[in-house]
């Protein structure tokens, strides 16, 4: 008779780990901490073991230690003689050595506890550093995040040198330009076609006069009225179904393309045409008059 499969799901080891003991979570400052952490360690080890092949190689005994070499002050004159004697100068010679490799001992582990504090400090130092490092990053981030409807007219506007957080903070401002726009003519276009009348026609068209564009786009449809059209702009606004032609949309779209217009220092006007549909008519400003100047390099 076959046996039934298995089906328990196996779970990744890493993932298990991180579920069974509550592992903290890799980020870029705990990865920088480390890496300044591990960096000082390697140092200050390279640096111990420096120092002690000095110390080790300065207070090396000569292989045949010479009488000159000892001062035996105020030692009575039969002992004077015994460890200039070759026998007393081995004895002084193994004595010295033990000494020496004690000093030595005692060296290494008082320099490691001090590199071992030290190590914890660095590490403190390097997660405060770490921290003020991406402080930047992390507004960058916020503000991206907070972003909307409502406050479509702030910008990152990181200030300070034109370093590698500088120019990623005008890339966004360029982007989030760029992607507001693409959307407000998204939406007005889509709101042209979403409220025209079957085999209606739109038309779009462009200009630029006297440091401003401007873009238009009309769309057929039935006669609309001029009050009620002014207040489109306005969000959770619409117009009767009877007079639109369409029961879709919530009554954002012009709201957002107004949004996005102001924020770029235009405006949207809404006018009924007299023979039915509506006139949108975006103007802002030229960007090869309002250009700013580019951040240097």
């Amino acid at each position: 008779m076959p046996q039934p499969a298995n089906t328990r799901s196996s779970t990744p080891t890493r993932g298990w780990l991180h579920t069974r003991f509550h592992l903290p979570r890799t980020t870029v400052r705990w990865r920088l901490t480390l890496v300044y952490g591990a960096l000082f360690l390697a140092s200050g080890a390279t640096l111990l073991a420096i120092t002690y092949v000095l110390v080790a190689h300065a207070t090396l005994v000569p292989i045949k230690p010479q009488p000159q070499h000892f001062n035996f002050v105020k030692a009575p004159a039969p002992i004077r003689a015994a460890l200039r004697s070759t026998g007393g100068q081995i004895v002084i010679k193994r004595v010295v050595e033990r000494q020496r490799i004690s000093d030595l001992h005692e060296l290494v582990i008082e320099s490691g506890i001090a590199l071992g504090i030290m190590a914890l400090l660095s590490a403190f130092l390097g997660w405060v550093i770490a921290g003020r490092v991406l402080a930047p990053l992390r507004t960058i981030t916020a503000t991206t995040r907070e972003i909307s409807e409502s406050n479509l007219h702030e910008r990152l506007q990181i200030s300070g040198p034109p370093d590698e957080f500088r120019q990623l903070a005008d890339t966004i401002d360029q982007l989030l330009s760029e992607t507001l726009l693409a959307r407000m003519i998204e939406n007005v276009i889509e709101n042209a076609v979403r409220h025209n009348q079957q085999r209606g026609r739109i038309d779009i068209a462009c200009e630029l006069d006297g440091g401003q564009a401007r873009l238009l786009i009309e769309n057929t449809g039935p006669a609309l009225d001029e009050h009620a059209v002014a207040q489109l702009a306005q969000p959770f606004r619409r117009l009767a179904p009877q007079r639109t032609g369409s029961e879709n949309g919530h009554g954002l779209g012009l709201s957002i393309v107004a949004a996005i217009a102001a924020a770029h220092g235009g405006n949207l006007r809404l006018h009924a045409r007299p023979q039915g549909g509506l006139q949108v008519t975006i103007t802002l400003p030229d960007a090869t008059v309002t250009q700013t100047a580019p951040v240097p390099a």
